[in-house]
């Protein structure tokens, strides 16, 4: 059965909080939204707070953090041109994927665009499963997303950046489906795993055709 659609203002994930640079992590069952709250302007991310998104095998400080299972998938994008910056939000979108979108500005160049996006899971991911999942959403986003995501991410401090920066900051929730565990480490695309409504059309009209051809609708 498909994941049901996921509302991020509501809909609490697994996480590990932690209240500043040296702070011990605790699990948290919290909404996307409040774990990585729209941009601070503050001057650099020293002393703020951070989150992983997954279970350690000991609840302990940020610095080492090794995670044990893995509740969100993180995509870092860096120095994209716009066109390419929409070819993945029209991916995402298309995909229907539920995710938090929001933008790098450390050394960023203005006219590139630097992002992150997080992408909550069906089921949890063993670590050891995080790379197979993660490389096989990387294909059907585009393959633009820095690799060193491939490995399961450590602590990401809250979304951050300079003061004068701050207008042109991008934070975007999105109400969709999970991406489905299952799905990507089978290697089924996610277009597969959600079809949309043209999808489903045709899949309905080829049944049809099946059972007028004396074949029956295929199980």
């Amino acid at each position: 059965m498909s994941p049901s659609i996921v509302r991020l203002a509501h809909v609490a994930v697994p996480i590990l909080h932690f209240a500043g640079e040296d702070a011990v992590g605790a699990v948290r069952l919290v909404p996307l939204g409040r774990a990585l709250p729209p941009h601070r302007a503050v001057g650099s991310a020293a002393g703020l707070p951070a989150v992983a998104f997954g279970v350690g095998a000991q609840d302990g400080p940020r610095d080492g953090l090794h995670l044990v299972q893995v509740t969100a998938l993180v995509l870092r994008y860096r120095a994209l041109s716009t066109e390419a910056a929409e070819l993945v939000v029209g991916r995402l979108k298309g995909l229907r994927l539920a995710h938090l979108l929001y933008s790098l500005h450390e050394g960023a160049d203005e006219d590139e665009a630097s992002f992150i996006v997080v992408v909550p899971l069906s089921r949890p991911l063993l670590s050891t499963e995080y790379g197979a999942a993660w490389s096989a959403l990387q294909a059907d986003l585009e393959g633009l997303a820095c690799w060193e995501g491939v490995m399961p991410a450590g602590p990401l401090p809250v979304p951050w950046c300079p003061p004068a920066a701050l207008p042109r900051a991008a934070y975007v929730l999105c109400d969709g489906f999970p991406a489905d565990v299952d799905a990507l480490l089978t290697h089924r695309t996610l277009r597969d795993a959600y079809p949309g409504p043209t999808e489903r059309r045709r899949r309905a009209q080829r049944q049809r055709a099946r059972g007028a051809s004396g074949g029956g609708a295929r199980r």
